[in-house]
Formats: structure tokens, C-alpha cells, sequence
């Protein structure tokens, strides 16, 4: 199956990121609508704006994001 550059979906930039087991973010927002590959299948999105926070367990973890940067 072709892999989409990212682009039809209106993201602009990708990155992969790490986090080390315990990490912990308190809460936060970002300036950009995300969407996230963390393994085979696995995925989640969040809009600009969004209140959260990141949590990691025992394990750390590496996943791919597509960034959508919103105007200021």
C-alpha cells in the first residue's frame, strides 16, 4: 500500500519522537493539529488548542507525528 506524504492531508511538517519511560508533561497545549502513528495501526489526532498532558509507563516510547500548524 502507497504511503501518503503527509501532504493530501494538509500537514507541513513530520517528526518522530522519543519520550523515555516515566516521562511526565503536565498539562499543556500546542499550536498545531496533530496526528500520531505510535505503532502498526495505532493512532490518535488532537486539535490545536487541546488541554492535555503525557504520561509514559514503563517502557518508553518512539511514534511519528504529522504537525498542521494553525495561524496565529
Amino acid at each position: 500500500m502507497p504511503v501518503s506524504s503527509g501532504r493530501d492531508h494538509g500537514i507541513n511538517e513530520t517528526a518522530i519522537v522519543d519520550m523515555e519511560a516515566g516521562t511526565v508533561n503536565d498539562t499543556h497545549f500546542h499550536e498545531f493539529n496533530a496526528k500520531s502513528l505510535i505503532r502498526s495501526g495505532d493512532t490518535f489526532t488532537l486539535a490545536s488548542g487541546t488541554l492535555h498532558s503525557e504520561v509514559v509507563g514503563d517502557v518508553g516510547v518512539r511514534f511519528l507525528v504529522g504537525r498542521k500548524w494553525t495561524a496565529a
